[in-house]
């Protein structure tokens, strides 16, 4: 990231499922300048352990209680640039917290999410990127397998993603991978536009979208 972000950079900065809070790690001291907003999403009803996957694309124990708890362990109570995790669900409007603040985010971050949530968490993360990013300046980040030109890609010949996903449609069928292509589109329509695209270990792809 800090080849595509200066370190240096100032402002709002939101990841949106945070997970463990194992990136915090990394970008908070990477960014000192940015005040870090972790977000989760948050389960309103507890399913089982060897559940959580497949129902909501989480591994590892976690307690619904405990989810945010847990990011800040590694984040809020190490880093001064941190706040406190929130819940965000990207099938729902966007906590008032963050819309409060639009137009004043510099930087979006989004890893290893878009496969395991359905189409809709796509699109709204473009809408909501598109109303809380700063004009012209602000970018949303996105790292993850993904589809290029409608085809599985990878050294492999794409046969290893083209497993992935065929594995990830029969766990839950409203994931897969996203075609970069379709990306684009509803970048577009909210004001965004692709800017840098990077191959990355294990067929993953590195996408940079600016806000217009």
């Amino acid at each position: 990231m800090l080849s595509i972000i200066p370190d240096n950079t100032t402002g709002k900065g939101i990841e949106i499922a945070s997970g463990t809070g194992a990136l915090l790690e990394l970008i908070s001291p990477g960014y000192p300048s940015i005040m870090w907003q972790p977000t989760e999403y948050v389960p309103e009803e507890k399913v089982d352990p060897e559940e959580q996957w497949s129902k909501h694309g989480k591994i590892g124990l976690r307690q619904v209680t405990d989810e945010l708890r847990n990011i800040d362990y590694h984040g809020s109570e190490v880093f001064k640039n941190c706040e406190p995790a929130i819940g965000l669900d990207l099938m729902k409007p966007w906590p008032s917290s963050v819309m409060d603040n639009s137009g004043t985010y510099s930087v979006i971050v989004c890893t290893n999410t878009l496969h395991i949530t359905p189409y809709e968490c796509t699109t709204n993360l473009f809408r909501g990127a598109g109303e809380i990013l700063a004009p012209s300046t602000g970018v949303l980040v996105l790292y993850g397998p993904f589809k290029v030109g409608g085809e599985f890609i990878g050294e492999d010949g794409g046969e290893g993603n083209a497993r992935f996903d065929e594995k990830l449609r029969t766990t839950n069928s409203a994931w897969g991978l996203r075609d970069v292509g379709e990306l684009e589109k509803i970048a577009g329509e909210e004001g965004l536009e692709l800017r840098d695209q990077r191959k990355m270990p294990a067929n993953n792809l590195l996408l940079v979208f600016k806000r217009k």
